[in-house]
């Protein structure tokens, strides 16, 4: 039979683990997020740059108070030949290839356009902008003015 005083001991290293390796999660979580959002940004320049070389300006990343946050990210713009400010959105796509991410601009009287997808070249490339009328794509374009937080109040899950 195990005393009380032995019980504890056991339950407290325990305890100790459990705690040290749930510290470490968090502090690995909170350094990565400056690493997610930086490539999400390059990713997002590199799309906007293939197809329009010189025009965007991608500033600072903007938080989405939504669900959606878990798999896209957002962030300011400025497009330097007029000086309009826009949102530019990426979010993971499903398609025939797996899940890509698509690139978006979102004026602020929200008009949505598709740039490209991040991270794909050559010939699929190819295959997958013949296709760009994609049903997906328009159901995310129709939700980018909720999610980005031009429509306040509408539920963006």
């Amino acid at each position: 039979m195990i005393n009380s005083k032995e019980f504890f001991i056991k339950y407290g290293i325990l305890s100790g683990i459990l705690a040290g390796i749930l510290l470490i999660l968090i502090y690995t979580t909170l350094i990565s997020h400056s690493s997610w959002n930086n490539n999400l940004k390059y990713s997002c320049e590199k799309v906007l740059e293939e197809n329009e070389s010189g025009v965007w300006s991608v500033g600072s990343p903007i938080e989405i108070k939504s669900p959606v946050s878990m798999k896209s990210g957002c962030f300011g713009a400025r497009n330097r030949t007029n000086g309009e400010m826009f949102y530019v959105y990426i979010t993971r796509v499903p398609t025939f290839y797996g899940p890509l991410g698509a690139v978006f601009t979102c004026s602020l009287d929200g008009q949505v356009t598709f740039h490209g997808y991040s991270s794909l070249h050559g010939r699929i490339l190819t295959q997958i902008n013949n296709s760009k009328y994609d049903i997906r794509l328009k159901r995310i374009m129709e939700r980018i003015p909720d999610i980005v937080g031009l429509n306040p109040g509408v539920n963006n899950d």
